[in-house]
């Protein structure tokens, strides 16, 4: 089972518009150096329309980055003091991400195989495939967590993975482990993602009856407090040479 690093950077004023493609490929400057990384992504925000008819809008981070890993070791030593990571804090390497607040959470990939003809996402590609990422976030905590990720994992996602033109449906749920990166820490209980060829895609998702089919389970979701923010995301996924993966048809 793949592990996740998740790396979120706001922006002071909250408004600076950062480049995705462009980070994708000063994010894929460092790969070489970070044994076992083998897929980067970078979601910026972009704005949909027509909006969410069931939720409002919440504020997203300026950027999201995940860095995928096969062994949890690999992530570890990646995260550690000396990690090639830290250049992304440094301003004098990406002036774009200059005095952003940062947080940091590993995590376990759950991948759920989408409908038949549909799996497109993750092609080998040599350079960023860009694509519109709905990302999601539960903070927790839930009254009983086991209930609460059971549900999630048998229920919600098989729905997720019907919604019309999704391309790939991931859950993640959280782990404990080091790190030497100098940033803060969060602790979400979990997180998915749901992945689709355009922004047009998405949106038109979200009016589905697939949808309505999701808003009508959330309402069975056992007891959680927290926030639930769900970001509509430019993405930009570079796999590398030794993730290929075969296109599946």
């Amino acid at each position: 089972m793949p592990f996740c690093l998740f790396l979120s950077a706001y922006a002071p004023d909250g408004s600076r518009r950062i480049d995705g493609a462009g980070l994708a490929v000063h994010c894929g400057t460092l790969s070489g150096a970070i044994p076992g990384l083998n897929t980067i992504v970078v979601h910026v925000p972009v704005l949909l329309d027509p909006v969410d008819p069931f939720l409002a809008p919440d504020d997203p981070p300026g950027c999201v980055l995940q860095l995928y890993f096969e062994a949890l070791a690999d992530l570890e030593a990646a995260t550690s003091g000396a990690s090639p990571l830290l250049s992304l804090f440094d301003p004098a390497y990406l002036p774009m991400l200059s005095g952003c607040d940062w947080t940091q959470q590993v995590m376990v990939v759950r991948t759920f195989p989408v409908a038949a003809g549909q799996a497109q996402y993750g092609k080998c590609v040599s350079v960023a495939q860009e694509t519109c990422t709905y990302l999601v976030g539960y903070e927790g905590p839930a009254d009983d967590l086991s209930a609460w990720l059971a549900h999630y994992l048998d229920s919600h996602a098989p729905i997720l993975t019907r919604l019309p033109g999704v391309r790939a449906v991931e859950v993640y749920t959280r782990i404990d482990s080091p790190s030497g990166l100098p940033v803060k820490r969060v602790n979400d209980m979990q997180r998915n993602k749901v992945v689709f060829d355009s922004v047009e895609a998405l949106a038109n998702s979200l009016t589905s009856s697939i949808r309505r089919e999701l808003r009508a389970d959330f309402s069975l979701f056992p007891q959680f407090r927290g926030a639930a923010p769900h970001y509509p995301m430019l993405s930009h996924t570079v796999h590398l040479p030794d993730a290929c993966q075969p296109v599946q048809e």
